[in-house]
């Protein structure tokens, strides 16, 4: 597995790459930890000051004795991971080393709460989370800092297609083996017959299917609250959920079910692409 953790030094970077180096554990593969440092907006006449080597090489030699450190507390081989610090806006950096790169999975920190701005303009996690094209699990720093995956609320609703995200998980679930929850949260009126059957043909019908699961419909006047509430309660691992191929104006100015959901739960997020068929 591929995987890229943007690193920004703060408590929530820390334990996302945390949750990398698990997920590294489990499946192999490599670690790519990038740190993005933004030009300095100064006047009408001068709109951008970058920064100067000696900021840039402070950054890395920061980033490297944290991943150094990492190596040797875990005992890990030099190749596992590898960083940069670029110049450039962390949410274009992340997305452009992603598309050049081509990564099965994004592990980044996230806000435990989104402020007004973030909400109208974003955070880089909302803003990954919404234009990343692999996979991105959010982490909070108030994240369980014993890293386990045994128990996953995956959340599904009456319209998101659902087929490629099944997929995925089913790769990415049969190395894990975690207990999963297929839940809708229903108003009443919505109808997931389409997506119960894509569950039901996509894993009953596999004779190595190395995760339980059951499929769950549950009436609910506040989704958002009662998946917090559900996560707390049932003491999940994780949440999973399919985030549409909304427009650009959805994604910048109407904040999405699995963001919200993101920011309600302390747990940490796997977000998948859904893909038109």
């Amino acid at each position: 597995m591929k995987i890229l953790v943007p690193f920004d030094f703060s408590k929530s970077s820390e334990m996302a790459l945390q949750y990398a180096i698990w997920h590294y554990k489990m499946f192999g593969g490599s670690i790519d930890v990038l740190h993005a440092i933004s030009g300095i907006i100064a006047t009408p006449e001068m709109p951008m000051i970058l920064p100067d080597e000696m900021v840039l090489n402070g950054a890395k030699e920061r980033l490297e004795q944290i991943i150094t450190a990492k190596k040797q507390t875990l005992n890990l081989p030099d190749e596992a991971i590898q960083c940069q610090v670029l110049v450039g806006t962390p949410a274009s950096s992340i997305l452009l080393k992603e598309k050049a790169d081509h990564y099965d999975l994004i592990v980044m920190g996230t806000h435990d709460k989104e402020s007004l701005f973030d909400r109208i303009l974003g955070s880089v996690s909302n803003t990954v989370v919404k234009l990343s094209a692999c996979p991105v699990l959010t982490v909070h720093s108030t994240s369980s800092q014993e890293v386990k995956m045994e128990k996953i609320l995956f959340v599904i609703d009456d319209v998101t297609h659902i087929t490629a995200a099944l997929d995925h998980f089913l790769g990415y679930n049969n190395k894990i083996k975690a207990k999963t929850d297929f839940v809708h949260f229903s108003k009443g009126e919505d109808n997931i017959d389409a997506q119960a059957e894509e569950i039901l043909k996509k894993y009953y019908t596999i004779n190595n299917l190395e995760f339980a699961f059951e499929l769950k419909n549950i009436f609910s006047k506040d989704a958002i609250e009662d998946i917090a509430k559900m996560v707390e309660e049932g003491k999940y691992d994780m949440i999973a959920m399919v985030r549409d191929n909304e427009g650009l104006f959805f994604n910048y100015f109407r904040p999405s079910f699995s963001i919200k959901a993101i920011h309600h739960t302390c747990v940490p997020a796997l977000i998948f692409k859904a893909v038109e068929e």
